[in-house]
Order: C-alpha cells, then structure tokens, then sequence
C-alpha cells in the first residue's frame, strides 16, 4: 500500500502563484508514493531509452572520428549513404520510442493517481489501484499524444501561431482521457471549453514549470554534456560504450522523472478549471458544513 493520505484539495479554484506552489505542495505530500510509481512503471523505460541513446551517441561519434583519421574519401555517395545509415540508425528510433512511451507511463501514472487521490478522503492509495489505471489507459494515452502532436506539428507546419494555439488547448486531452474517461475525440472537444478565456493563463502556467523541470533536470545532462565536449575537443578518444551508455541512462532516467513535475502541474491546472466550470468542490464543501451543522443540532437535541 501507499502511505500517504489524501491532504490536499485538488477540487478547488487557484490562482496563478497559488496554482505552482500548489504543485510544489502536491508533490512534496505524495513524494514517497509517486516516486515508487515512476521507478515500477517509467525507470524500466527510461533505461532503455538511455541504454539506446548511450549506444547511438557511441556510434555517432565513431563514425565522426573515422571520418576524422580518413585522408580521403573516394566514394562520396556510399559515405553519404554511410553516415545517414548511422545518424538515423535503427537504435536512435528505439530511443525515440521508448522516451515516447516513458513520457506516457509517467502521464498515466501521475494522472492516475490524481484521480484515486481526488477521489478518496483519507484512505491510502494502492498500487494496484494506480496500475490498474495505468493498464486500461496506456493504449489510449499513447495515441491521444500521438493525435496531438501529429494536429500541432502539421499545424505549426502550414501556420505558426495555429500550431502554437491548439498546442496549449489540447495540453488537457490526456487529463481529460485518465481522469474523466473520455474517449480520445470527446476530449478533443471538450479541451476547448475547459480552456475557454484561460489560454494565456495556462500557456504561462506550462511554460515556467516546463522551465523549472528543465533546470531542475540539467544536473543528470551534466555527464552527457562532460562527455560530449570531451570527445568534441578530441580530449578523449576511444569507443567509451559504456561511458555513454551509463550518461545516457543517468540523463534520461533523471529527465523523465521530473517530468512528471510538468504532468502535476498540468493536473493542478486542469482541476482548477474542471471546478471553475463544474463547481463540484465548493458544492461538496458546502453540503460537508450542511452535514456537520445537522450532526451539531442533533447533539446539542439530546441534552
């Protein structure tokens, strides 16, 4: 079982500062249990991706010092047909892959807990509980962040700010998908009237914890940058396989860790707006003080 009671209300309307320290407040109360979440269901991905991306930074960069020691290049279209076979080699693709899917392992898991967590009052969390969400949602969650980055890409594509736009209101399809069980169309639709005159707002909402993921995650690139630099300035030679395998797998894990930081903000961002339309917590607050009031008068009765 998870340990941590459900504390915080997420059901509630916040402002802009009141929406990060939210988040901070939020992770901070369920450190323990999500970490545990993220190491059994994303870190056994993010290795891989790491693994892959340790091995295809290998290979790219002896193929550069080959390049480098040859004295002359006497086929220029088989090299060309070389190097291309070696930037887009079969093990980069795995890498995407598998950051693809360590992304939506860690949208799954912390959305599936915030809806257990939103759900329950007082009661810890299984990781059955969580898993079982993960289970029925992932197929689903993968092609809705599929969906979303094939519309926003072609968009931006043939017009910028289109692109941009329909970026930040579909930011909610996956929320939309765990939480409400929409299916992958109606929570297309229905991204439009939760972000309604809340664009802005929830664009600089994503943009500064996209930055504080981000600085937060420069400490685990430090290794792949260390040996990026040193191979780029010739200081070190050699395969070093298992050096960037090993740099690979720190920066990946540790990225798509605090990754999750993003997804909570996200998941703190789409409650607020869920209660400014719905008003559930406010009318579930009012009917808890209603219930309390009649258990008063009912006490003070029988004296």
């Amino acid at each position: 079982m998870l340990e941590q009671p459900v504390k915080f209300n997420l059901q509630q309307e916040r402002d802009f500062g009141e929406k990060l320290n939210g988040s901070f407040t939020f992770v901070s109360q369920n450190f323990k249990p999500l970490l545990l979440l993220l190491i059994k269901g994303a870190v056994p991905l993010a290795i891989i991706a790491g693994i892959a991306q340790g091995v295809y930074t290998s290979g790219l960069f002896s193929a550069m010092d080959t390049i480098r020691n040859s004295n002359e290049i006497t086929d220029v279209g088989v090299f060309s047909l070389n190097w291309l076979s070696t930037v887009f080699a079969p093990v980069y693709l795995l890498s995407i892959l598998f950051i693809f899917m360590t992304m939506v392992m860690t949208q799954c898991i912390v959305y599936g807990y915030m809806k257990i967590y939103n759900e329950k009052s007082g009661s810890v969390i299984s990781e059955t509980e969580v898993f079982e969400i993960v289970k029925r949602k992932f197929i689903i969650v993968l092609l809705a962040d599929f969906v979303v980055a094939f519309i926003t890409i072609l968009a931006m594509v043939f017009l910028l700010i289109p692109g941009i736009y329909l970026g930040v209101v579909f930011i909610f399809v996956v929320p939309l998908v765990v939480i409400e069980n929409h299916s992958l169309g109606s929570a297309l639709s229905r991204c439009f009237v939760l972000i309604k005159d809340k664009w802005w707002s929830t664009l600089g909402l994503v943009f500064v914890a996209t930055i504080i993921s981000y600085m937060m995650s420069m400490i685990f690139a430090l290794p792949t940058f260390a040996i990026t630099m040193a191979r780029s300035l010739q200081l070190i030679k050699g395969e070093l396989l298992w050096t960037h395998i090993l740099a690979g797998v720190i920066a990946t894990t540790g990225q798509y860790v605090l990754y999750s930081f993003v997804s909570v903000v996200i998941g703190i961002q789409y409650y607020n707006l869920h209660e400014r339309i719905e008003g559930k917590g406010l009318r579930a607050m009012i009917d808890s003080i209603g219930a309390e009031k009649r258990q008063s008068d009912l006490n003070t009765g029988d004296f």
